[in-house]
């Protein structure tokens, strides 16, 4: 089931450094910083696309709280989003937007920031999405 949301689930919280947030992101995210996996799906439209797991570890340093992630229905894929003063924000929920099955944020478990980092390339997207971010 699709959750409630404009841009991001947070939005609806009304902080501003929210909004600021991804603002910035939507200037960050780009192909590079895109997991290899959804590269195919990436596009300018929808840059949203395979950024969950970089976009969590750069939310929780920016905001604090914790990473979490959920399983995604029909996939072999979790999501990972935060929780930042025990509310959830997911700044990356609009890349199910395609599919239109989107993972039940309210059934999360906790990750860990440097095993996240140390996966694959996450730890050079998340580098390269953070320099992004500082330019933006």
């Amino acid at each position: 089931m699709k959750p409630e949301y404009r841009r991001y689930v947070g939005e609806e919280l009304g902080r501003p450094e929210f909004d600021e947030f991804y603002e910035k992101m939507l200037k960050s995210w780009d192909e590079q910083t895109c997991s290899p996996r959804f590269r195919k799906f990436f596009s300018p439209s929808l840059p949203t696309t395979g950024q969950c797991t970089i976009t969590s570890v750069l939310a929780q340093e920016v905001f604090g709280g914790e990473i979490v992630s959920s399983k995604v229905p029909g996939a072999q894929i979790v999501h990972s989003f935060n929780i930042i003063d025990g509310n959830i924000v997911d700044f990356a929920i609009s890349q199910f937007e395609r599919e239109g099955v989107f993972p039940d944020l309210s059934d999360n478990f906790p990750r860990n920031r440097e095993e996240m980092l140390a996966a694959g390339d996450n730890f050079e997207r998340f580098l390269r999405l953070k320099s992004n971010y500082e330019k933006a």
